[in-house]
């Protein structure tokens, strides 16, 4: 059986892949098909419960028009932060001023709250 930390980081490896399927608008038989891979082994791997070959890694990265250090890369910025920024200004962007003043003090009371929770934790 795997130990937590390999768990964590091969979820954490689907998790990527899956995010940059989605921003490329594919589906997992559509990514499957360009990585020739099937794509219920694609599932298993985007939910953490398949340990991908480097050479499966590879194809995926490669249909994804991926380095696969990208794929690979684990680090806490990344690839999830970088996919949420965009999406909020585009859901943002028509909205009138009044709706985006309103909408600005929630995400400010919404950030100040889980910082609060965040410093009782620890």
């Amino acid at each position: 059986m795997e130990n937590m930390s390999e768990k964590l980081f091969l979820q954490t490896v689907g998790r990527t892949i899956r995010l940059y399927r989605i921003e490329k608008a594919l589906t997992q038989e559509e990514l499957g098909g360009r990585a020739a891979i099937c794509y219920k082994y694609l599932g298993e791997v985007e939910r953490g419960r398949a340990n991908p070959s480097l050479a499966v890694i590879y194809k995926i990265a490669r249909a994804l028009d991926m380095d696969v250090y990208e794929v690979l890369n684990t680090s806490a910025d990344s690839p999830e932060k970088e996919l949420y920024i965009p999406k909020i200004l585009c859901l943002l962007k028509d909205k009138e001023a009044p709706t985006l003043r309103c909408l600005l003090k929630v995400i400010e009371a919404s950030v100040e709250l889980m910082d609060r929770r965040s410093d009782e934790i620890r």
